[in-house]
């Protein structure tokens, strides 16, 4: 399964995949209409069959990325900016650009590979991503019920 990290802006959102073991792949940067986000789309489907969307929380900029990708039927999940930062730490490349984030993003929604290895929680002991999203009737979004 391929990941998807997104990092988003009000103009634009930058896409960066990573393999199973949380290696980079691809970088790509669209715009933020329907249209923008279909390329992305599309790109996406010609890298990998099975696709995990991880977006960084920050819906004022992303509700409407959210929308287009679980209409069109792909898993999605939204990203704790504090779980983004623990990975953004210990990660190799330093400093701050929008490839870097989407990576973090991406790492972030990786499943753990080791039993002693546990995400981070936050003060209630709460994982800190959040649950897949699925589209429910109007504009907003719900936890799905089903797993990916």
């Amino acid at each position: 399964m391929m990941v998807i990290g997104i990092d988003a802006h009000k103009r634009s959102h930058t896409a960066v995949t990573v393999d199973e073991m949380g290696r980079q792949g691809f970088v790509k940067t669209v715009g933020t209409t329907t249209q923008d986000q279909l390329r992305l789309l599309k790109w996406a489907v010609g890298l990998a069959e099975e696709r995990l969307w991880a977006i960084e929380d920050c819906r004022h900029l992303t509700r409407r990325l959210e929308r287009d990708l679980i209409a069109a039927g792909e898993s999605v999940v939204r990203v704790s900016p504090k779980l983004m930062a623990h990975v953004r730490d210990s990660a190799r490349s330093y400093g701050k650009s929008d490839p870097i984030d989407a990576l973090a993003v991406a790492r972030a929604a990786l499943p753990k590979r080791s039993q002693n290895e546990r995400p981070p929680a936050d003060a209630g002991g709460r994982l800190a991503c959040s649950e897949p999203l699925s589209l429910v009737a109007g504009t907003g979004f719900e936890p799905a019920t089903s797993g990916l």
